[in-house]
């Protein structure tokens, strides 16, 4: 997703965000991978969908998430 993510694939980076979170809710990633959601739901202006997701996160997390940057190193692929 991150991949995606930082090539300005929106959408793609969405969905795999979501198959994360829905089918890997217990492994290290799944936190990083809603964060995402939310990011990548305001971004595409689906505000509704973030909120329920950042209402997820919060309830989980019991903070608020940190942002991603796109052009961060480690979201680059080799």
């Amino acid at each position: 997703a991150l991949d995606y993510f930082s090539r300005g694939r929106y959408v793609a980076a969405l969905e795999r965000a979501k198959y994360v979170t829905k089918n890997y809710s217990q492994s290290e990633c799944a936190e990083r991978a809603l964060a995402l959601q939310i990011q990548l739901n305001q971004k595409l202006g689906f505000i509704k969908s973030a909120n329920e997701a950042l209402r997820v996160y919060e309830a989980t997390y019991h903070r608020e998430p940190k942002r991603i940057r796109e052009d961060a190193p480690e979201n680059q692929v080799p």
